[in-house]
């Protein structure tokens, strides 16, 4: 359409200085791609590591991994997705993300109870911690995730768009989002369709490709609409933000490539083993009868000095491979936080686990900083569309509050608190607040009011000394008289 060809055009300039992402046309792993159509293939290479589909044959070219071919060049075994690796910090991350949220009312902005209450009324009909695993799984496999507060009769939603359907424009200054433009492709009475929404500050115009109608275009006007926001009713975050604000970096970008190499060395493990299984003849000094089958239990004359005998792969090789690939994932993964939940990590000392932890929870409090942050904003958005009122970006409503990044160390956090209580280093309050974080106080309490009981409580159960006193001497004054 002549809308995304204008807005691919006005994006290009930001990927020149990048270079080119092939020479071939195959989106490389160890590229930047140069075109919003290399990064929506990207994507779809990103999807398919973690679904462990099979490399195909312009990533075994690209990467160089194995192949092995017969005497007439025919392929008979190729590298397969064979590592975890991958999957294995997207699902560490979403585990880290996925959890359950709470709305509150953000510090110094303008919500009030009726306000954070409206928000939670959008996030049910959005059913969020339903879908919250979902689209923290596409955001931290493909490196991005787009958000749009959708009107709907009951009250705006949330709605979350796979990164391959969207394409998205910012300020020169890389700082405001200022168009959106999705794609979804759909089947109608047999024929493939495109839907199209187009976001601005102003309105979104939403339309299905028809070769029937005028322009190449049928109008939607059910999903069209104009607002008062100001801003853009879309939402865009990434997982790890680097370069131009329009695409952020997987999860596991780091290791695309290392994965590649073990996925390949693995498979020529995997080769050799079927080799061995299923061993080929080789006859010398004599000709086989065109026709004739040669199997196991076959029984065969030979002339003199000819020989048969099946040749087998040496399994020694397996082990020298799987040497290499233990020690190159060893490697790999000592520079990964996520593999502290793993057997990696089974012969890591104390102090170096709780590097790795420090430095995985540093990592996830940040994405969930941008994270939680953008669903908060998303859903402020949806609250305005309703109200038809424009947005304040002073004026931030909300904040998400989740439980730690990693379980609490309850026994030491105690003793700690206790510590602190004693000296008079910390409020009764903050005290009672830190006991709600370590499930030790119902969260639903009131802090001041539970820590007002507490002072109450130790106050009643306090020995009153000043009657005893009293009573030490009237008896002292009584001594007398019955002497």
């Amino acid at each position: 359409m002549p809308a995304v060809d204008a807005l691919k055009r006005s994006r290009q300039d930001r990927y020149d200085y990048r270079g080119s992402a092939t020479t071939s046309g195959h989106v490389s792993v160890n590229a930047y791609p140069d075109s919003e159509e290399k990064w929506q293939r990207r994507y779809g290479w990103l999807w398919d590591c973690y679904a462990a589909k099979p490399y195909s044959s312009s990533d075994i070219q690209a990467l160089h991994l194995f192949v092995a071919k017969d005497d007439n060049d025919e392929e008979i075994d190729s590298s397969r997705r064979l590592s975890r690796d991958f999957q294995h910090i997207v699902d560490t991350d979403v585990r880290a993300l996925a959890v359950r949220l709470s709305l509150e009312a953000s510090l110094g902005g303008s919500a009030s109870p009726e306000r954070v209450a409206e928000g939670e009324a959008v996030w049910r009909r959005t059913k969020l911690h339903d879908r919250l695993s979902s689209w923290a799984r596409d955001f931290a496999v493909m490196g991005d995730l787009f958000l749009e507060p959708v009107p709907k009769p009951g009250g705006s939603e949330l709605v979350a768009y796979d990164p391959r359907h969207v394409t998205v424009r910012y300020s020169d200054d890389g700082t405001t989002l200022e168009h959106a433009h999705i794609r979804v492709p759909f089947v109608e009475d047999g024929v493939m369709r495109v839907y199209h929404r187009e976001i601005t500050a102003t309105a979104v115009t939403a339309w299905e490709d028809d070769d029937t109608q005028p322009g190449g275009r049928r109008a939607n006007e059910a999903d069209s609409y104009t607002h008062a926001l100001g801003v853009v009713p879309f939402v865009h975050v990434r997982f790890t933000p680097f370069g131009p604000p329009e695409h952020g970096l997987s999860a596991a970008h780091a290791v695309t490539e290392a994965i590649a190499a073990q996925d390949s060395l693995l498979s020529q493990i995997r080769a050799i083993t079927n080799r061995y299984a299923n061993p080929q003849l080789v006859l010398a000094g004599a000709k086989l009868a065109a026709g004739a089958e040669l199997r196991f239990g076959r029984v065969f004359n030979l002339p003199p000095g000819a020989d048969a005998k099946y040749l087998e792969a040496s399994l020694g090789q397996i082990q020298a491979l799987w040497q290499v690939v233990s020690e190159y994932g060893d490697k790999v993964r000592g520079t990964i936080c996520e593999f502290m939940f793993s057997g990696s990590g089974a012969n890591t000392s104390g102090r170096a686990l709780d590097l790795r932890a420090d430095q995985f929870r540093l990592k996830m409090e940040e994405v969930r900083g941008r994270l939680y942050g953008a669903i908060a904003y998303a859903t402020q958005l949806a609250v305005l569309l309703d109200d038809r009122d424009t947005y304040d970006a002073a004026d931030e409503w909300y904040r998400i509050k989740a439980p730690p990044v990693l379980p609490i160390d309850a026994a030491s956090r105690m003793a700690l608190l206790t510590q602190a209580n004693t000296l008079g280093a910390i409020s009764r309050v903050d005290l009672v607040r830190q006991m709600q974080a370590l499930g030790l106080v119902d969260e639903q309490q009131d802090p001041q009011a539970y820590a007002d009981a507490l002072d109450a409580l130790a106050q009643a159960r306090a020995p009153d000394f000043s009657n005893d006193d009293a009573g030490d001497e009237s008896d002292d004054e009584e001594a007398p008289d019955g002497q």
